[in-house]
């Protein structure tokens, strides 16, 4: 089943970095000891959470762990946001 992304002003699906800061903030955690905890490196993770850089499966594998909720969302918000990109 293939879904359609409309683009317009009214809907940008946020990049999945977006959370990630959220979700680190509402944590408290800092983003180094973050990126320690993800195994990956700060830079790395300072990419994604700008939307420079996507969440790669492997990525959304180890926020899945660190947050307890499975690399599926990250994945599909991933997904959606290049989707909408075009």
């Amino acid at each position: 089943m293939s879904t359609r992304i409309r683009r317009g002003p009214a809907f940008r699906p946020s990049h999945p970095g977006e959370l990630i800061a959220t979700a680190l903030e509402g944590l408290d955690l800092p983003l180094s000891s973050a990126a320690k905890d993800l195994g990956i490196t700060r830079q790395t993770l300072d990419g994604i959470i700008a939307g420079r850089s996507p969440v790669t499966p492997d990525i959304a594998a180890r926020l899945g762990k660190l947050f307890g909720n499975g690399a599926g969302l990250w994945l599909r918000m991933q997904t959606i946001h290049d989707r909408w990109q075009g």
